[in-house]
């Protein structure tokens, strides 16, 4: 849960997922969605990343995320690295926003 509306969240998300260098971002405001692609560092395999944003009050909002691999079994962690680095590079793009104000 984060303390910013979820149209602040949505794009927040999508900001942090620029700053990763992630590909392909899409945005659909309306089903408060995002998707992206990841490509592993090592092998170059794209893994789909997909987030959802739901109001949880007036001034706050919950991030749901999900990773998949494309292709084959195991992912190495991968996965799970990207959605703990998404939330930690919306938490970034958030104290940014919040030292401007």
């Amino acid at each position: 849960v984060f303390e910013v509306s979820a149209d602040k969240l949505l794009e927040y998300t999508r900001r942090a997922c620029e700053r990763l260098g992630w590909e392909d971002i899409g945005v659909d405001p309306q089903q408060s969605r995002l998707r992206a692609q990841v490509r592993t560092p090592l092998l170059r395999f794209v893994d789909d990343l997909e987030a959802r944003v739901e109001a949880a009050g007036p001034t706050s909002a919950k991030l749901y995320v999900r990773s998949s691999s494309r292709i084959g079994r195991g992912d190495l962690g991968a996965n799970a690295r990207h959605v703990l680095d998404l939330y930690q590079a919306v938490d970034a793009v958030i104290a940014e926003a919040d030292s401007r104000a």
